[in-house]
């Protein structure tokens, strides 16, 4: 892997519209420009590995996805420096050729074709184990071989909600370089919010990633990454540095940066320092609403348990909706999800992959009663917070 220099975090955002290719176009450069320009972060025969997020074999109408306009404009740019493109994902649904299929239909490989970019399934590539002891969860991980071999890795994410992560961004948008079942491993691994956001940061120090360009034209809000709403941000927002990235968007977002545990962990591992960014352009609050798992009572952290036994928001499945394709069950970290496709609540670990990757939205997300009844109650006090 290559190794990540020390640098001034900088982030930069621009106003952008619309998907107008011209448009995309000229922000994108523009982006760059205002932090130094492309060419001071990469150079000429340079192998430059895109990262877009492909979760889901999903039209770009549906704000899941990135934007293959997004990625055409930093093609367009790094053809024009010379370098060698590389675009790859590995989907969330990494079974029945899903990641190829999301390749086709989100429009990245017209892109890839236009620009004679090389393609690939990072699901494909082969994979490298890594081992960092200095690492909390992941002492040991597979990476796909393609991001290993690349000079420069940039992360194009989308800007969305997380039904489980609250936000994905930059840093989340690392998991599809992890390839195949390895992901459902990681989830196994690191069962609960604190220990994953732990694993996404190992991930982060581990792939030593270089640059971030977010998709923030269109976003996603409410029960995201794939079952949200459409929400117009209309920017674009470029950095040097992927957690700096991700800490002034979520705070766009409308988040508290310290929220997005993954920010918290990066923070606390003196990885970056919130107060060294330098942000260029507008900083306007576009605020997202929050998904249904996700809410906020005044008195605090000391509820956890409680909240976890009693107050769970938990997967159910629409059996009028389900076409019974099993991918839920196929992918459940844990097993949780039986053939008559019930859930155990006892061995279910709120991650929710199941409601991220059903193609049918399928999943229904489901409170308890008690949490139904105090979300009633601390409504009308105005305590819960759920925008």
């Amino acid at each position: 892997t290559c190794i990540m220099v020390k640098k001034i975090p900088k982030v930069s955002i621009v106003e952008c519209k619309t998907y107008n290719q011209k448009e995309v176009d000229f922000v994108v450069k523009k982006a760059f420009d205002m932090i130094g320009g492309l060419e001071k972060y990469v150079k000429p025969s340079d192998k430059v590995l895109i990262k877009p997020n492909l979760i889901l074999p999903l039209k770009p109408q549906r704000s899941a996805t990135t934007h293959p306009s997004v990625v055409s404009s930093l093609c367009k740019e790094l053809s024009r420096i010379g370098c060698e493109i590389w675009i790859g994902d590995s989907s969330a649904v990494e079974s029945f050729g899903k990641t190829k299929a999301a390749i086709n239909i989100t429009g990245m490989q017209e892109v890839a074709n236009k620009y004679s970019a090389k393609i690939m399934s990072l699901d494909s590539t082969g994979s490298v184990t890594i081992k960092n002891e200095n690492a909390r969860v992941l002492r040991e991980i597979q990476i796909a071989k393609a991001v290993v071999d690349a000079d420069i890795i940039i992360s194009v994410p989308k800007m969305k909600t997380h039904i489980f992560t609250l936000y994905t961004g930059a840093v989340k948008n690392l998991m599809g370089t992890v390839p195949g079942y390895n992901k459902a491993k990681i989830h196994e691994l690191a069962n609960d919010l604190n220990s994953f956001s732990d694993a996404m940061a190992d991930l982060y120090e581990t792939v030593k990633p270089h640059l971030g360009l977010m998709d923030g034209i269109i976003g996603m809000e409410g029960n995201g990454p794939t079952a949200g709403n459409p929400r117009k941000a209309g920017m674009i927002v470029a950095s040097n540095n992927l957690v700096a990235l991700d800490i002034v968007v979520s705070e766009i977002m409308g988040f508290r940066h310290d929220e997005i545990m993954t920010n918290k962990k990066l923070i606390e591992r003196k990885v970056i320092n919130p107060s060294s960014i330098i942000v260029y352009g507008r900083r306007s609050i576009v605020k997202f609403k929050r998904p249904s798992t996700w809410t906020k009572i005044l008195v605090g952290n000391n509820l956890a348990a409680l909240y976890h036994k009693n107050l769970r928001t938990e997967p159910r499945i629409n059996k009028d909706k389900c076409k019974k394709c099993f991918i839920c069950k196929d992918h459940c970290p844990v097993s949780a999800i039986d053939t008559n496709l019930g859930i155990d609540s006892s061995r279910c670990i709120l991650c929710y992959c199941c409601h991220e990757i059903c193609p049918e939205n399928a999943i229904v997300l489901q409170k308890t009663f008690l949490a139904s009844t105090l979300k009633h109650i601390f409504k009308r006090l105005k305590f819960w917070r759920t925008e």
